[in-house]
């Protein structure tokens, strides 16, 4: 039918519109998909990659200002800069915050960009805000066990243990029970874990937390005098 075909005409046009932005978009950081690999499993990158990278992310998301993955990639070039530029810090922390969260907006269910968000936060604010912590808790809720991020996680819940709420220290213990046992390579899970409970003074909670959960202690008690006692955290980890 007439009306039909017409109809299906204006779709596709209106559909290639509305798509048009992304295509844009994905066309700017098309040359850019190895190093934003890079930078999202932790590589260190120069700062000339990452001002490139910076101005490229920034162009797409003017051209596609819906994906909100975009604003958050930005935002994690942000907080690399803010490390390497400590002049510039605090305006880079701003912007990652600012980016974080017109990203979260747009795709909330993002467990790392709330994680970093938390940990934007306190570095800006230099406490454990009600903000800060509404971003740690939604880090939990939508992705408990999102893997990659859980030790810089558990590091922001470890370190602001006394301002958590019952409820979010429930999710805190989850995962530092999940990181104790998880498996594979020593250096990549014990080790790190260890590592942030000598720093934040909470080798005591994951015993605990152990006991309350009915896990086995063998590991911990064989492993507590080399690493997690005071003269195996100064002799480690100090």
């Amino acid at each position: 039918m007439p009306g039909s075909e017409a109809n299906r005409s204006l779709y596709a046009v209106g559909t290639a519109f509305l798509a048009a932005p992304r295509f844009a978009a994905q066309a700017v950081l098309l040359s850019y998909e190895e190093v934003l690999e890079s930078l999202q499993i932790g590589a260190p990158l120069a700062p000339s990659v990452l001002a490139d990278l910076a101005e490229a992310l920034a162009r797409a998301h003017r051209l596609d200002a819906s994906d909100g993955r975009i604003a958050t990639d930005l935002a994690l070039v942000e907080l690399n800069q803010a490390d390497l530029v400590p002049a510039e810090r605090p305006r880079l922390l701003n912007a990652a915050i600012r980016d974080l969260e017109t990203g979260l907006v747009q795709a909330p269910a993002n467990a790392f960009a709330w994680a970093r968000l938390a940990g934007a936060r306190l570095a800006y604010e230099g406490s454990a805000s009600a903000k800060m912590l509404a971003a740690l808790r939604m880090s939990y809720v939508t992705g408990l066990y999102a893997d990659k991020i859980m030790p810089f996680r558990a590091a922001l819940s470890l370190g602001q243990w006394d301002r958590l709420d019952p409820p979010l220290r429930d999710l805190a213990k989850r995962e530092l029970v999940y990181l104790w046992e998880r498996r594979g390579s020593f250096e990549q899970n014990q080790l790190p874990l260890m590592r942030t409970l000598c720093s934040t003074g909470r080798v005591g909670l994951l015993a605990d937390t152990l006991i309350e959960a009915h896990r086995d202690l063998g590991e911990f008690d064989r492993l507590y005098p080399i690493y997690l006692s005071p003269q195996g955290c100064a002799a480690k980890f100090g």
